[in-house]
Parts: C-alpha cells; structure tokens; sequence
C-alpha cells in the first residue's frame, strides 16, 4: 500500500499573488525593450541621419549656457553623430547591436517569468528553473560581450568616417551592472542545482 504525500506549501496565497504580479511586471518590460528595439531600428535601416553615440576622450567644447547665450567651457564625454550612408560592416554591426540586446533582454525576462511562475505554484528547486536561471545568465553574458564588442566597433567606425581615420575615439566602458548579473545570477543557478540535489536526496530517504 503507497502513501502519497502532499508538499508542503512554500509560500502563502499573498505572496503567490506578489509572484503573478512580477510576471505581469515582466510582460510589460518585454512590451516595452519591443517597442524600443523597433524604434531603434526604423531610425538605423533607412541608412540616413543614423544616431551613433561615441565616447570622447575627455573633450572640453563650448556651449552658449552662459548669460545671453554665452559661451562656457564643458567637458564632454559623449557626443551623438549622425550618419548616412553607413558602409555595409558597420550599418550591419548597428543592426546586430540592437537585435542582440533586444533578443537577449527578451529572453532573460522569459525565463524570469518562467522562474516566477514556478515559485507562484510552489516549484522551487527544480531542474527547470535552474536551466533557466542558467539561460537568463548566458542571455545577460551574450548580451554583455557581443554589445561590448559591437558598440566599440561602431564607434571606431563612425569617428573613422566623419574624420578619415584622423580622431579615435575612446573606448566604451564595462558595463558593469550587466556583468553583476551575470555572476549574480550564475551563483543562483549554482544554489539551486545544489537545492534541487538536496532535495532530491531527501525525497528519497522518504
């Protein structure tokens, strides 16, 4: 004769409620990186007037902020150019940058939500959600090395085309919130493989 035992619930009906807020949450962000992305887009394919953000090097220009519109000395460190007739290496490259960074941000949020989810019916430590704690970190990971590597590409690029290889711009920065995640939420992954084990093994001792 087998006995079946219910699992005990991990978390009251208000937080499950919390959780099904966060998806809803998530959905609207997802909306939002769509809508961004296409944006993005439509200003980069027609290849005229195409907005690219560089980096300087700490350049001091001047701006009438003054009394009257006078001029005073700023220090600018980024400046936005606008392209047209973008050479097919560097018009592909701002393409890709954006698709990547939408795609990557889209599927983070879906295995968010899908993590969520679970946490909301009472699934915790459970081979689904450290594969997608897993996915979402190697989302955020691709995101972080190919943005990186593209927006460095694309500002060479550009400062090469409007001063014929005369100015080189500076380079882009780590993104340093991006690669906190990315540890973050690949020692998460880590906590809940070795959960999942525990469990597991307890389970079986029942």
């Amino acid at each position: 004769m087998s006995v079946s035992t219910s699992r005990p619930e991990l978390f009251p009906q208000s937080d499950r409620w919390t959780f099904l807020g966060i998806i809803v949450f998530a959905v609207i962000l997802a909306c939002g990186v769509i809508v961004d992305a296409v944006l993005r887009l439509s200003r980069i394919i027609p290849n005229a007037d195409v907005p690219v953000t560089v980096r300087l090097p700490e350049e001091v220009a001047t701006l009438p902020l003054g009394p009257d519109g006078s001029g005073v000395d700023v220090s600018v460190d980024r400046a936005t150019l606008f392209l047209s007739g973008l050479p097919p290496a560097p018009y592909a490259a701002l393409i890709a940058e954006v698709s990547i960074h939408a795609l990557s941000l889209l599927g983070a949020l879906a295995c968010a939500a899908f993590v969520v989810l679970n946490l909301a019916r009472g699934r915790a430590f459970t081979r689904d959600n450290t594969v997608q704690l897993v996915v979402m970190a190697g989302a955020i990971g691709l995101d972080l090395v190919a943005g990186s590597f593209l927006r460095s590409y694309i500002t060479a690029a550009a400062t090469e085309q409007i001063s014929d290889g005369a100015y080189v711009a500076a380079n882009e920065p780590m993104d340093f919130l991006q690669l906190f995640l990315f540890f973050g939420l690949g020692a998460v992954a880590r906590a809940f493989a070795v959960g999942e084990r525990l469990q597991r093994d307890t389970e079986g001792l029942v």
